[in-house]
């Protein structure tokens, strides 16, 4: 099934799409035509803004009626994406701050307000489905990071950070919003405190900042500073400038912050456990955060979604421990040598991250247990990341890696990666990694004897990328070389023993009039050998796609791929109606193909339902036959997920499902948060896994408290 896939300037930060490949030649007609239909000349609008001081704060009520913002500038002229003009219902913003916060007041006209489309209510979830506004801001004014943080008409706040090499939903932030709906307009008014972004105190300083508005049923996506050409949803490059910030007094918390939890586990015939341990985040200067941990909470009340895949590599799961929180996009590099999922327990762990205009840096260690192809290693590791910026957009960073395991052993990684921007569409962007472990192996002796003996090896891994970014193209084209020794403790590496090309391109275009609303092409192709030379993978994809005036969307694709020693194939049909709103959409994909040499036919569907203002539901199954050799084998699963959120922001969820490798499981969870530093969560399951004969019972409830 079809899903979005945001990118930074054109590079992929959140693989939510499906691959597509073949067309090989379409991206260069597609960049031809385009260079030739000048899509380039004018249209940017990179605005600026000036923030005014106030000495009585406004009180976050949503209603900007406090004498200050009457104070504000007010600025305005939002365009739309689609059209590359200004939007039909403007959106008016206003910026105030004082030595604690940064206030920003949003005015958002709109005619028909009963069409709002506004439903999550729990924060950092993405806000997707639902309308809102968007604030991201480059504190360093760098044009490389940013800070996010969204609303929607419920007040519901989702922030996240985007770094060079990728986007963040982990990094945390206790800011404040309210909204108010009106008989024309709605109101957002938002306070951020400035101590908990890193900065440079300054009594001229200038940040990088752009305002965005997404309205799901007016279909328009517009933002305050707009390049025309510009691909990304996220991008610091398209910032406008907030002015007239005088940070020379700007408070940073220096006391600090302690987040500690209680958690009971209980299981039907089984002893119960007692679990406790602390997070402490320390602010040093501006621009520099230290976490302590000890113990950490690793109860993860969210599970991650179950699906049914045909994937001979492991899956990639974001990060939200409350450890990694601060500072994860700093580790990010090109290749994933760096994967904090490794850690499966932590007895004891620091960390310090920061950063100015000209560099940014990350230092972590840990005293835990890393989980990698299923064997547990304890010990102590350690990881160093440094980058600095060069030119206007460009930066060179280093990462090192030490793993000192308790039997004895050592694991080693250490690499360049660089990223430049050659013109305005077009980057490089490269990494190599050098590798050195070591490995306790069972070896046997002439006279027949087993012994354990060091054994010492060497690896290597590069990455270079070539990328094009354009509003309606993207191409990228890229080279991979892994050795089979390429084993770091904490990497996520799909693939060993590979070297060879990969090119991805998209093109897509929204168009204002006509029975067609848009239409796209998208392709991939990869092809690796192994270090002897022999094709192991060569892989062909294509997804061609439609979508009307009248909300009914069509994809058809097509794959061919090889893993030796396999040939697989397939061919799907996704059908999608009323993507833009969600709970008013249903969705399904038919696939027939091949996969390891057993022919198969697949359906999915999926029906979200909004049975209330409070009370959503949502339903997805996938059916798959396969024609055994014998006789054919029918694979299912179902799930359902209902949540209700009280008034009093208490929130019940159910969630059930059940397959046909005799594995059901059905989970309640009530999550309550009692005050604003104090959390109580109660899960309930009844679970039968693959392959056991008996049911398991269990309860979980853990008190998160916050000073």
């Amino acid at each position: 099934m079809r899903e979005h896939l945001y990118y930074r300037d054109g590079l992929r930060v959140s693989a939510k799409r499906p691959a597509s490949k073949y067309l090989i030649l379409f991206p260069l007609i597609a960049l031809a035509f385009t260079s030739s239909m000048g899509w380039a000349d004018n249209g940017d609008r990179l605005a600026t803004v000036g923030a005014v001081r106030t000495e009585t704060p406004p009180v976050i009520d949503g209603r900007l009626d406090e004498p200050c913002w009457a104070q504000a500038e007010v600025t305005s002229g939002f365009i739309d994406r689609k059209t590359d003009r200004p939007a039909k219902e403007q959106t008016l913003v206003r910026v105030l701050y004082d030595n604690e916060n940064l206030y920003i007041g949003f005015e958002c006209e709109e005619l028909e307000p009963e069409n709002i489309l506004a439903t999550e209510r729990k924060d950092d979830r993405f806000l997707d489905a639902d309308d809102t506004v968007e604030i991201l801001i480059d504190s360093f004014h760098d044009h490389r990071n940013l800070y996010v943080f969204i609303t929607n008409t419920l007040g519901t706040r989702l922030d996240a950070r985007d770094g060079i090499y990728g986007f963040s939903s982990a990094w945390d932030c206790n800011w404040k919003v309210a909204c108010t709906i009106g008989e024309d307009r709605w109101f957002a008014e938002l306070a951020i405190p400035v101590g908990e972004l890193l900065f440079e105190r300054s009594p001229l300083a200038v940040w990088g900042i752009n305002f965005r508005r997404v309205e799901k049923g007016a279909q328009e996506v517009s933002s305050w500073s707009y390049r025309r050409e510009s691909r990304a949803r996220y991008s610091a490059r398209d910032a406008g400038e907030l002015t007239g910030l005088d940070l020379s007094k700007a408070k940073v918390e220096r006391r600090p912050r302690f987040e500690t939890y209680v958690s009971a586990t209980g299981q039907r015939g089984r002893d119960g456990e007692v679990s406790t341990g602390a997070d402490i985040s320390l602010r040093l200067t501006p621009n520099m955060v230290s976490t302590f941990t000890i113990n950490p909470d690793f109860g993860q009340i969210e599970a991650d979604a179950d699906t049914i895949e045909l994937r001979d590599t492991e899956r990639f799961l974001p990060e939200h421990r409350p450890f990694f929180r601060e500072g994860t996009e700093v580790f990010e590099t090109p290749i994933d040598v760096y994967y904090s999922r490794r850690f499966v327990d932590i007895d004891s762990g620091a960390k310090v991250t920061g950063g100015t205009r000209n560099w940014s840096f990350g230092l972590l260690g840990i005293d835990g247990v890393v989980s990698q192809s299923g064997q547990h290693r304890p010990g102590k590791f350690t990881v160093g990341r440094y980058v600095r910026n060069v030119a206007d957009e460009s930066q060179v960073g280093v990462i090192a890696m030490h793993s000192d395991r308790d039997d004895g052993t050592v694991n080693r990684v250490t690499g360049v990666d660089t990223q430049f921007y050659l013109t305005d569409r077009l980057a490089w962007t490269a990494q190599a990694l050098n590798l050195s472990n070591q490995e306790w192996v069972t070896k046997v002796d002439r006279y027949g004897y087993e012994y354990e003996d060091l054994e010492k090896y060497k690896g290597h891994a590069l990455s270079t990328n070539i990328r094009y970014g354009a509003k309606h193209l993207r191409l990228e084209l890229g080279y991979l070389d892994i050795s089979e020794e390429f084993r770091p403790d904490l990497g996520f590496i799909r693939r060993r023993d590979v070297r060879g090309p990969e090119l991805e391109y998209e093109y897509n275009r929204e168009l204002v009039d006509g029975p067609v609303k848009e239409y796209a092409v998208e392709g991939e192709f990869t092809q690796y050998e192994n270090h002897d030379g022999e094709t192991t993978l060569r892989d062909f994809e294509e997804w061609v796609g439609v979508t009307f005036r009248n909300e009914w969307g069509f994809w058809l694709g097509r794959t061919d791929d090889f893993h030796r020693p396999y040939h697989n194939r397939s061919t799907s049909l996704s059908v999608i109606y009323n993507e833009i709103d969600e709970w008013h959409s249903v969705s399904g994909m038919f696939t027939h193909g091949v996969f390891e040499e057993v022919p198969y036919d697949e359906l999915t569907l999926e029906k979200p339902l909004k049975l209330s203002e409070r009370l959503t539901a949502s339903f997805s199954g996938a059916f798959r036959r396969e024609e055994q050799p014998a006789e054919l084998a029918d694979i299912w699963l179902w799930r359902l997920v209902t949540e209700y959120t009280f008034p009093w922001d208490g929130r019940v969820k159910l969630t059930a499902e059940e397959s046909s490798e005799n594995r059901h499981n059905v989970t309640l969870l009530f999550s309550w948060p009692v005050r604003e530093d104090l959390d109580f969560h109660l899960v309930l399951t009844h679970v039968q896994a693959e392959g056991e004969t008996e049911e398991e019972r269990g309860a979980f409830t853990k008190v998160v408290y916050r000073f």
